[in-house]
């Protein structure tokens, strides 16, 4: 579904091809993304979801289409922008719908969600919307956390430089 909405998954970390596993889950809250190298020196790449999730079918949902669009292009934490964890949130929200379970989103008044709440009404405001744009922006740039402002303004002009500014910066500076 993500690769329909955004485009094919692309190259992992300095460009070498990876493997998508099956999910599991760890005793956090918090969902994450595993890398790992095989024998032959394979990237694989694996979401872990929170521990809410082995027992709420409306947190698998929320957390792995989260999930999906950070292992469409891989990156390391330090590299996220504002941009890529929007549409995360943005395409987790669509899935919820698609999937006829209760939507959740960021709530701006809980700290730890703050500043996913803050992504989601940045790529809100992108002219095509987050998912059109997100391919978009896919296409002309390869991974969303790549995206630069200038990138973001050449594809669209009329777009507030400030927001386009907020949305290339790095989501955990």
């Amino acid at each position: 579904m993500a690769e329909e909405l955004l485009g094919p998954k692309g190259k992992g970390f300095n460009g070498t091809a990876f493997e998508i596993c099956r999910p599991s889950f760890h005793n956090s809250s918090i969902p994450e993304m595993k890398f790992t190298v095989s024998h032959d020196d394979a990237l694989a790449v694996h979401a872990v979801l929170g521990c809410d999730a082995e027992s709420d079918w409306t947190y698998v949902v929320y957390q792995l289409a989260h999930e999906t669009i950070h292992m469409l292009n891989p990156v390391t934490c330090s590299e996220v922008n504002y941009l890529e964890e929007g549409v995360a949130v943005a395409f987790s929200i669509y899935a919820q719908k698609k999937f006829g379970v209760s939507a959740q989103e960021p709530n701006p008044d809980n700290e730890a969600d703050r500043k996913y709440a803050c992504a989601y009404s940045l790529v809100k405001q992108l002219p095509d919307g987050a998912l059109e744009s997100a391919r978009r922006i896919r296409q002309k740039v390869g991974r969303l956390s790549d995206a630069t402002a200038d990138d973001l303004k050449d594809l669209y002009p009329d777009l507030d430089p400030s927001i386009a500014e907020k949305l290339a910066s790095k989501f955990n500076a």
